[in-house]
Formats: structure tokens, sequence, C-alpha cells
């Protein structure tokens, strides 16, 4: 929920390198699969062939997308087996009826291309905007608000917030919930919704919130969800306007999320592909600006104090070692998401020191 960085992502030392998807924007966290729910069958997307069904599979243990999950299409007549793409499935079908791909698959791509903008204009109508957009309204909302602290959204009235224990990194991660179930994992995202809220004619709303908020703002109490969460391992959670307080352990946690999971794909009849453990990493990674933003020595040292002022507010040791990488050759495919300042996790990985950026 900080506000330096909207990664999570961690490496070691040497030799080993890996990355943690933390509710960031750019990396999708990789989903606990059962094992047992798969492979399981699946219908087309809109656009392609009837008599056709899909496959979805995990990876085995010995791949290097262990985990992950694939598809694979087949024809109901069993013609055509272990298609891999939409695309091909086409072909095949217009083939066999001796009739040109292309229209189908021009249309295939026109219905892939509105979902994508359907869902783009569904994110924005929520406040979920992206790149310059993004950043210029959190600016706005800045410059007349402030930056949102998380004493100050724990008082937002009706809303609850929810303390995640990671036990793969040690940490908490703080999760924000509105009074119509939207969640909130990083104060920027929120600040960004706030602001397209005033904008769409909300202002009274969002100030008068805001302003009640701070009337019972309580950082010691915000600072106890922290503790009980790492003391308890798993999650705690907290809806201040009605008392009402539940802690849940990993293993707890982890049934709720698989049976969630279950009811969602139960309830989904349209043929809709949960993309479950697909990884997708923007290259270019969260937008860093001002002193986060840096490429030289002079830059770095400075960022490095900051941060320092910064993990000191969340309770981090004066003697957390920090590490910052800059000058990334441009010819890496991610210097731009290596590059930046990383503190030492508690314990290490593969038998080195680990860091998380």
């Amino acid at each position: 929920s900080s506000h330096f960085g909207s990664s999570c992502f961690g490496f070691c030392a040497a030799p080993h390198t890996h990355e943690r998807g933390g509710g960031a924007s750019g990396v999708m966290a990789l989903p606990e699969c059962d094992p047992s729910e798969y492979p399981r069958e699946i219908g087309v997307e809109p656009g392609m062939p009837e008599g056709w069904k899909g496959i979805e599979r995990l990876y085995g243990p010995k791949s290097k997308y262990a985990g992950r999950v694939y598809v694979r299409w087949s024809s109901i007549d069993g013609k055509h087996k272990h298609v891999c793409t939409p695309k091909q499935v086409i072909t095949i079908d217009c083939q066999s009826k001796g009739i040109d791909p292309a229209p189908a698959i021009e249309n295939y791509n026109r219905i892939m291309k509105e979902k994508v903008e359907q869902k783009k204009r569904e994110r924005e109508a929520k406040g979920k905007l992206v790149g310059e957009a993004r950043e210029t309204a959190i600016q706005r909302f800045r410059d007349r608000f402030g930056l949102l602290q998380g004493p100050l959204v724990y008082a937002f009235k009706g809303w609850t917030t929810k303390w995640h224990y990671q036990p793969n990194c040690d940490q908490v991660m703080v999760e924000y919930v509105d009074t119509e179930g939207g969640s909130w994992k990083l104060l920027k995202d929120l600040e960004c919704a706030l602001q397209i809220r005033i904008e769409n004619g909300e202002e009274a709303a969002v100030k008068g919130m805001i302003e009640d908020a701070r009337t019972r703002v309580n950082p010691a109490e915000f600072a106890l969800g922290s503790r009980t969460a790492r003391e308890s391992q798993g999650v705690y959670e907290v809806s201040p306007g009605s008392g009402e307080t539940k802690v849940l352990s990993q293993k707890e946690r982890l049934e709720k999320r698989q049976s969630s999971q279950r009811m969602g794909r139960g309830a989904d009849d349209s043929g809709k592909r949960r993309r479950a453990g697909r990884l997708m990493l923007d290259v270019e990674g969260p937008k860093q600006t001002a002193w986060a933003s840096f490429d030289d020595k002079e830059g770095c040292l400075r960022a490095v104090g900051e941060y320092r002022k910064l993990l000191a507010l969340r309770g981090f040791s004066g003697s957390t070692e920090l590490l910052a990488v800059f000058g990334a050759s441009a010819e890496r495919r991610f210097h731009r998401r290596i590059c930046g300042v990383y503190y030492q996790m508690p314990e290490p990985f593969g038998g080195q020191r680990c860091y998380q950026k």
C-alpha cells in the first residue's frame, strides 16, 4: 500500500533471481492452482467455430512453467487434437469446409479487440487509468488532498481493511475494500480512482468521506493490524465502523481462495476461460518520478536516503541493508524494471542474500 513503488520485485545477490507478485501494477501474482481440478474442459471463445472444445492443463513440476495453465483445443468429432491457438482452430475448421479462413480470423481479431477495449472502458469508468493519464490524475488529487496514508483510508466509513501476511517475503500487504466490494492494494490506484469520481461529479461525496475520516484517524490502531497479521501468520481483517474483526490462518486463507475460485468457475457458463497462472510482465514497470527516478550515483544516493525514511515509517530497522541498481544497459529488455533501490529480506533464498525492490 506504499507510494514508493507498485511492484513487488525481488532478486538474490547471486546467482539466483526470482520475481513475486504483490498486487502490483505491472506484475500479476500466480494464484495457488489446485492440481486436482486439472485437466478440465472449457468452451470455445467468441468468434471460434462450434464443434470444438478446450482442455486446460497444468504444466508439470519439471517444466520451467510449472504450476501455470495452458490450453489445447480439440474437435468434438475427434479428428483434430492438441491444436494450440484459436486462430489455428479457425484455419483448420475453414479448410475442412473448403472456405477461406481469412474473414473468420479477421472477425475473431475484431471480437478480441472489442473485448480489450470494453475492459479498458470499464477500468477507466472505475478510475483505473494507466500511464500518463493515471499519473496526472494522481497529481491532481494530491494537489488538493495530499498523499493518502493507510491510517486515513482505514478510517473511511463503511470500508474494511485487511492485512495479509506473506510468508514468502515475510512482509505484510494491506488491502482496502470499499463499500461496493472493490479491492485497493495500492494507494496510488485509489487516489486516481477518487480523482476520477471527483471529475465525474462526486466531489462532495469524496471530500466528505476524507474530511470525516480525518476526524477519526488512529495511527496506533492501524499499526495493530500489521502486528496481528504477522503474529497470526495469516490475514487480519477489520471493519472499524461495525467493530467486526477476523483472523484467518494461512491454511484457512488458501482454502477460502480456492473455494472462491471454484464458485466463480461454477457460475460462469458463458464459456469464458479463467487464465489462472498466466504471468504478464510489463517491461517498463511502474513509472517512477521525481527523486525515485534516477540514473546516476548522485540521484541514487538521494533515493536511498528517501527510501530509508519511508521504511522507517513502516517499522523497518535502521540497520536494514539497502542495495541500489542503476546504469543497466538499454539493450537489456528489463533494464527499467531492474534499476532501483532494494532492501534485504530477513531470510536467505537458495543460500544467498535476497533483496526486494
